[in-house]
């Protein structure tokens, strides 16, 4: 069976404005490596800091940038793997009530290996990534909570961010789409910073 893309369809009370499918590649986009650079990154400081106040030991330094350095060609391998296979597939709307992002079968996929190489091999921070990957799939925000709105017209990236708990959603447009979902939310999003 092919992987089928999941379409977004608007709600009861809600009206579709425009929705789209794309692929997302892993290593050639600024975005996924800021994220996951600032995630790896973050988290191996505070581990490393963690690890030198207890150890008092300089060693403490080597083996933070090991970890680090571990997870980054792990992410290299998995990110490659996946865009060989074509990248990722996300459905987008915009609706009268906000944004939406729906991962494809293939994120889903990731998701769930995640979580069960986490579980073989007894690491709580992959099966952690894979939870909050499967949590993920689907994301809403309201133009209301909008609270950000980032337009990269080159890339034909728009990032909506919402309140500081909730996920931001990058819209990966098409050249011929980009104007009409920035018109929207530049419409939409009335008390959000634009830039």
């Amino acid at each position: 069976m092919a992987d089928e893309p999941v379409v977004p369809q608007a709600g009861d009370s809600e009206q579709l404005w425009m929705s789209w499918e794309s692929r997302v590649r892993i290593l050639l986009n600024p975005s996924v490596w800021f994220g996951v650079l600032l995630a790896f990154g973050i988290s191996t400081c505070l581990f490393t800091t963690l690890m030198l106040f207890i150890s008092k030991s300089p060693w403490a330094l080597a083996v933070g940038a090991g970890i680090f350095t571990f997870f980054m060609v792990i992410f290299l391998f998995v990110g490659l793997v996946i865009d060989l296979f074509g990248g990722f597939r996300v459905s987008f709307a915009l609706t009268t009530r906000g944004v939406r992002s729906i991962s494809g079968k293939g994120a889903r996929r990731a998701a769930d290996a995640a979580f069960w190489t986490g579980v073989l091999a007894g690491s709580a921070g992959a099966m952690g990534a894979g939870m909050l990957a499967k949590s993920e799939a689907f994301v809403f925000i309201p133009y209301a909570e909008v609270s950000k709105v980032k337009l990269r017209p080159g890339r034909r990236y728009i990032l909506v961010k919402g309140g500081t708990l909730q996920k931001p959603i990058g819209l990966y447009c098409t050249d011929a789409n980009y104007p009409q979902a920035e018109a929207i939310l530049r419409q939409q999003c009335t008390g959000a910073v634009i830039s």
